[in-house]
Protein backbone atom coordinates (compact mmCIF):
# COMPACT_ATOMS: atom_id res chain seq x y z
CA UNK A 1 0.00 0.00 0.00
CA UNK A 2 1.63 3.13 -1.01
CA UNK A 3 0.10 6.29 0.41
CA UNK A 4 1.43 9.13 -1.47
CA UNK A 5 0.91 12.83 -0.16
CA UNK A 6 0.45 16.52 -2.18
CA UNK A 7 2.94 19.06 -1.25
CA UNK A 8 6.11 16.95 -0.38
CA UNK A 9 9.37 18.49 -0.81
CA UNK A 10 11.82 15.71 -2.06
CA UNK A 11 14.30 14.81 -0.23
CA UNK A 12 15.28 11.00 -0.89
CA UNK A 13 11.95 9.97 -2.38
CA UNK A 14 7.99 11.96 -3.45
CA UNK A 15 6.01 9.17 -1.95
CA UNK A 16 5.41 6.89 1.00
CA UNK A 17 5.53 3.79 0.98
CA UNK A 18 4.36 1.85 4.46
CA UNK A 19 5.85 -1.09 3.57
CA UNK A 20 9.26 0.00 4.00
CA UNK A 21 11.36 1.77 5.86
CA UNK A 22 11.01 5.60 6.35
CA UNK A 23 11.16 9.09 8.14
CA UNK A 24 8.29 11.38 7.72
CA UNK A 25 8.89 14.83 9.60
CA UNK A 26 6.47 17.51 9.68
CA UNK A 27 6.68 21.07 11.23
CA UNK A 28 5.05 24.21 12.28
CA UNK A 29 4.88 27.36 14.70
CA UNK A 30 4.66 25.98 18.09
CA UNK A 31 1.25 27.18 20.11
CA UNK A 32 2.84 27.46 22.85
CA UNK A 33 5.82 29.71 22.44
CA UNK A 34 6.45 31.81 18.90
CA UNK A 35 10.46 30.88 19.50
CA UNK A 36 9.76 27.98 18.97
CA UNK A 37 9.19 24.96 16.68
CA UNK A 38 7.05 22.12 16.68
CA UNK A 39 8.32 18.91 15.16
CA UNK A 40 5.98 15.82 14.43
CA UNK A 41 7.86 12.77 13.82
CA UNK A 42 7.34 9.22 12.83
CA UNK A 43 10.27 6.67 12.24
CA UNK A 44 9.22 3.70 10.80
CA UNK A 45 11.57 0.92 10.26
CA UNK A 46 12.32 -2.99 10.52
CA UNK A 47 12.53 -3.87 14.41
CA UNK A 48 12.21 -1.77 17.45
CA UNK A 49 15.99 -0.93 17.56
CA UNK A 50 16.20 0.39 13.83
CA UNK A 51 12.82 2.63 14.32
CA UNK A 52 14.22 3.48 17.68
CA UNK A 53 17.97 4.46 16.78
CA UNK A 54 16.22 6.63 13.46
CA UNK A 55 14.10 8.63 16.06
CA UNK A 56 17.30 9.31 18.25
CA UNK A 57 18.97 10.59 15.70
CA UNK A 58 16.60 13.19 14.97
CA UNK A 59 16.43 14.05 18.43
CA UNK A 60 19.67 14.62 18.53
CA UNK A 61 19.71 16.97 15.66
CA UNK A 62 16.76 19.37 17.09
CA UNK A 63 18.63 19.34 20.55
CA UNK A 64 22.18 20.28 18.58
CA UNK A 65 21.25 24.27 20.19
CA UNK A 66 19.58 24.13 23.32
CA UNK A 67 17.32 21.39 25.21
CA UNK A 68 13.60 20.25 23.51
CA UNK A 69 10.79 20.09 25.03
CA UNK A 70 8.86 17.16 24.46
CA UNK A 71 4.84 17.44 23.57
CA UNK A 72 3.93 13.64 22.83
CA UNK A 73 5.33 10.65 24.51
CA UNK A 74 6.65 7.75 22.04
CA UNK A 75 3.53 6.29 20.07
CA UNK A 76 4.78 3.01 19.25
CA UNK A 77 3.03 -0.03 16.83
CA UNK A 78 3.20 -2.87 14.11
CA UNK A 79 2.59 -0.76 10.42
CA UNK A 80 -0.16 -3.18 9.34
CA UNK A 81 -0.18 -5.91 6.81
CA UNK A 82 3.86 -5.35 7.32
CA UNK A 83 7.03 -6.35 9.33
CA UNK A 84 7.67 -3.01 10.24
CA UNK A 85 7.55 -0.99 13.39
CA UNK A 86 7.01 2.51 13.73
CA UNK A 87 7.48 5.20 16.31
CA UNK A 88 5.46 9.20 16.62
CA UNK A 89 6.50 11.78 18.57
CA UNK A 90 6.12 15.39 18.55
CA UNK A 91 8.92 18.14 20.25
CA UNK A 92 9.13 21.93 20.37
CA UNK A 93 12.77 22.77 19.58
CA UNK A 94 14.48 26.33 18.61
CA UNK A 95 16.54 24.86 16.20
CA UNK A 96 15.18 26.40 12.06
CA UNK A 97 14.16 22.99 9.83
CA UNK A 98 16.79 24.44 7.44
CA UNK A 99 19.57 23.46 9.92
CA UNK A 100 18.61 19.55 10.29
CA UNK A 101 20.93 17.32 7.87
CA UNK A 102 18.08 14.85 6.65
CA UNK A 103 20.96 12.61 5.21
CA UNK A 104 21.64 11.33 9.26
CA UNK A 105 18.57 9.84 9.33
CA UNK A 106 18.82 7.73 6.40
CA UNK A 107 16.89 6.61 3.34
CA UNK A 108 13.04 7.38 2.39
CA UNK A 109 13.52 10.70 4.61
CA UNK A 110 10.29 12.62 4.00
CA UNK A 111 9.21 16.61 4.42
CA UNK A 112 5.84 16.58 4.29
CA UNK A 113 4.13 20.05 5.15
CA UNK A 114 1.01 18.59 5.52
CA UNK A 115 1.81 16.46 8.59
CA UNK A 116 0.95 19.42 11.39
CA UNK A 117 -1.87 19.83 13.45
CA UNK A 118 -3.30 22.92 11.60
CA UNK A 119 -3.71 21.40 8.28
CA UNK A 120 -5.26 17.91 9.86
CA UNK A 121 -6.31 18.06 12.89
CA UNK A 122 -5.75 15.38 15.96
CA UNK A 123 -2.57 14.04 14.35
CA UNK A 124 -2.51 11.45 16.63
CA UNK A 125 -5.53 9.83 15.33
CA UNK A 126 -4.03 11.04 11.65
CA UNK A 127 -1.03 8.27 12.15
CA UNK A 128 -3.09 6.02 13.57
CA UNK A 129 -5.48 5.88 10.69
CA UNK A 130 -1.93 5.48 8.24
CA UNK A 131 -0.15 3.10 9.80
CA UNK A 132 -2.52 1.04 12.31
Amino acid sequence: MTVILKNLKKTTSKKIDIMHSHFRIGWEPSPNDFMLVRYHAVACDYGRIATEGRMHKFIEQISKIGAIQIIRQPRKGKVKHSNLEFMFQSFDSALSPKEINLSILGNNVIKDYGFCERKIGKIDEYVERIYL
